[in-house]
């Protein structure tokens, strides 16, 4: 039992190689602390662009996907030619849409706006 302790200690659990690269990458590292405070503008300027750009744009995203899956017939939208109209017939890849009494044509989903909320049909 004593020998396999002694030879167990013999060992080094790191090999004397990989300790002194590790440490001229410390040094190095060490050394180049400049180099990384002048990382620090450019992490904060990208920080800055995702809360106030990146952000609240895939917020506005999943909220259009969210309105474009749960349009029903009867619904008013704005087309992105700005034309109001009524749906017919929602379908999977296009929506038919009423422009008037007897005329009904197909949009693409990609080309809806926004839905028209009944209290804002005048504006």
């Amino acid at each position: 039992m004593k020998r396999e302790l002694k030879s167990a200690m013999k060992k080094p659990l790191v090999s004397t190689k990989v300790l002194k690269y590790c440490l001229i990458l410390f040094k190095g590292f060490l050394m180049d602390a400049n180099g990384l405070a002048s990382l620090a503008p450019l992490i904060i300027l990208f920080a800055i662009f995702y809360f106030l750009i990146i952000r609240p744009q895939q917020k506005q995203q999943k909220a259009h996907a969210a309105m474009l899956t749960a349009l029903e017939k009867g619904d008013k939208i704005v087309t992105s030619g700005g034309l109001i109209v009524t749906i017919v017939k929602p379908e999977e890849d296009f929506i038919k849409i009423k422009l008037n009494d007897d005329t009904i044509v197909k949009l693409d989903r990609s080309f809806v706006a926004k839905k028209v909320e009944l209290g804002n049909e005048n504006a």
